[in-house]
């Protein structure tokens, strides 16, 4: 009985902390102000990541030179992955102000494209 109590607090601590530090990473990705921002989580072993930061990312970039895009490989970043609860690559964050929006498309250009568009 003991142990379980003791497991359960542990388990309420460590949330409380990560929650604090996502706050952290959260304004850092994020920002407090009202700047659409598009996130791509990544890994340098992801041939869909690769292939999206070569073709389609760039397409986007000059398209929306108001909008600023980021790039976290997980492989460098993994804190910040875990924190997210990013586990599979390639995901797209859409995000407006304090607004978090994970994109599920198509990693096509005209379907981000579109996205953004709705996001913006």
């Amino acid at each position: 009985m003991w142990i379980l109590i003791g497991i359960i607090i542990v388990i309420v601590l460590l949330l409380a902390s990560a929650e604090m530090f996502t706050d952290g990473i959260y304004s850092k990705l994020v920002g407090s102000n009202k700047v659409t921002r598009v996130v791509l989580f990544s890994s340098s072993d992801c041939s869909v990541c690769q292939e999206l930061k070569a073709t389609t990312w760039p397409k986007l970039i000059q398209d929306f030179p108001d909008i600023q895009f980021e790039d976290v490989d997980c492989v460098n970043s993994k804190q910040i992955c875990v924190q997210y609860g990013i586990y599979a690559f390639p995901t797209v964050i859409l995000a407006r102000g304090e607004l978090l929006e994970s994109y599920k498309g198509s990693w096509q250009y005209p379907e981000l494209y579109a996205a953004i568009v709705n996001k913006n």
